[in-house]
């Protein structure tokens, strides 16, 4: 039945689905190939904390400038609400079904 369904159908169905069902959609993020990225990243020129990869765009190059020792990264908060793998995934499936 899903093979026989249009682009419009599907992006009405996907939104019940995240309803009814969110973890279906963290099992397809999960099964989604990942480029692999670098072994090794320099810091980048507008880095002042020591702990910012380089980033797509200019508008994403922002620093806490806390220092190493004081990095927003390393707050409790940033890996719960910000850098978890979930969350992502979760914000990633909103933006691209738009729910």
């Amino acid at each position: 039945m899903v093979e026989n369904m249009d682009g419009q159908a599907m992006r009405r169905l996907l939104p019940r689905l995240a309803d009814r069902q969110p973890g279906l959609f963290l099992d397809i993020w999960e099964l989604q190939p990942r480029a692999e990225g670098p072994a090794h990243q320099a810091q980048p020129h507008w880095c002042l904390c020591g702990k910012c990869l380089d980033m797509p765009i200019a508008e994403e190059e922002l620093c806490c400038a806390g220092g190493q020792d004081n990095c927003l990264s390393d707050e409790p908060e940033m890996n719960a609400l910000v850098l978890d793998l979930g969350v992502l995934a979760l914000r990633t499936i909103h933006e691209i079904f738009g729910m």
